[in-house]
């Protein structure tokens, strides 16, 4: 991704962010201030949603922005507990939410976080709240692709084994750039707003690798397997055939012709993994964990993956693949694509 593409998905969560501080309280927005500079535009946006969320239940029906720091020091206790379990299953704009003990737990740590700023800058007194646990998600096993698997998603992408023929006849013209997409995050573990936000000025056929821009603002390049070089190139040269292709800088693009959207991709890769791998919930990110256990079975090296895979530090990377390496018949990155 380019440092003008990370520019504009920057301002996308800034406005965002200001649009829904405008009918907040202005504490909230002091807060948001206040974590500026130690967070990104999209976990700034996201604990405002979060924070949101709790003003809401406290409004019952009345503005938020009438919701007085008054009201945040007297929730009780059970007040809050109250809360959290509204969390797993409430209604917002005439559907039901429903929410995992995961998503539950960011939400709760975005809450936590906001009154303890609060408390600290001296606008509340409660303390009994900020003592409430968390709940603990249980860590679950990585999932990830094995051979077998990654050659059935290659091949439905491919032939469209499975499809309808209205399916088919859209597949016919991307089957290519959805190949260079999944394998481009599966032999080089970029993320899939990372991809979403790609450049075609980022791609480097020569060497096998990306540039991309970090959540945190680093731009770094990454290695992708010699072995979709073929399926990029095609893709290429396809989109040359596109009209009005040329005045859009974005890699991937959708069938509107603009910038393919996170959603997007994600969905794409959901729809041929449920064809023909329908026990396992397949997203970007099993296919970011699939590259990742891959690169620490073939290198034992947790510092390599820990960068590559854009993480803070080495101890969330050990956890999840400790037990991977013992693995005898994992095959290389690269065999991927075999």
């Amino acid at each position: 991704m380019s440092c003008d593409s990370h520019k504009v998905t920057t301002k996308h969560y800034r406005e965002k962010t200001e649009f829904l501080l405008q009918d907040m309280p202005d504490y909230v927005a002091d807060f948001i201030r206040e974590i500026k500079n130690t967070t990104s535009e999209r976990t700034q946006y996201e604990y405002t949603l979060d924070i949101r969320h709790l003003l809401f239940y406290l409004a019952v029906g009345k503005p938020l922005t009438d919701i007085l720091l008054s009201d945040i020091d007297n929730i009780s206790e059970d007040k809050f507990e109250d809360y959290v379990s509204y969390l797993a299953h409430y209604e917002e704009n005439g559907k039901d939410v429903y929410n995992g003990d995961a998503s539950i737990k960011r939400k709760l740590v975005a809450v936590r976080s906001f009154m303890d700023y609060l408390y600290q800058e001296g606008k509340i007194q409660n303390t009994e709240i900020r003592k409430i646990p968390i709940p603990k998600v249980p860590e679950s096993d990585v999932i990830y692709l094995n051979e077998e698997e990654t050659e059935k998603l290659k091949n439905i992408i491919i032939h469209g084994t499975g499809l309808s023929r209205k399916q088919r006849d859209y597949h016919k013209l991307q089957s290519i750039r959805d190949l260079s997409i999944v394998f481009l995050i599966l032999t080089s573990g970029i993320r899939v707003s990372e991809c979403a936000e790609l450049d075609i000025t980022d791609i480097n056929l020569e060497d096998a690798c990306v540039r991309i821009v970090r959540k945190d603002g680093d731009e770094m390049s990454i290695d992708f397997s010699e072995d979709i070089i073929p399926y990029l190139e095609e893709y290429l040269e396809y989109r040359k055939t596109i009209p009005g292709a040329e005045h859009e800088p974005a890699l991937f693009l959708s069938s509107q012709k603009r910038r393919m959207s996170m959603r997007a991709i994600e969905n794409m890769i959901t729809k041929y993994a449920r064809m023909v791998i329908p026990n396992k919930n397949v997203t970007p990110h099993k296919l970011r964990a699939t590259y990742a256990a891959k690169l620490y079975e073939e290198t034992g090296d947790i510092e390599l993956v820990t960068e590559n895979m854009g993480y803070k530090n080495t101890k969330t990377t050990k956890e999840r693949y400790k037990n991977l390496s013992d693995t005898s018949n994992t095959k290389t990155s690269e065999e991927l694509t075999d």
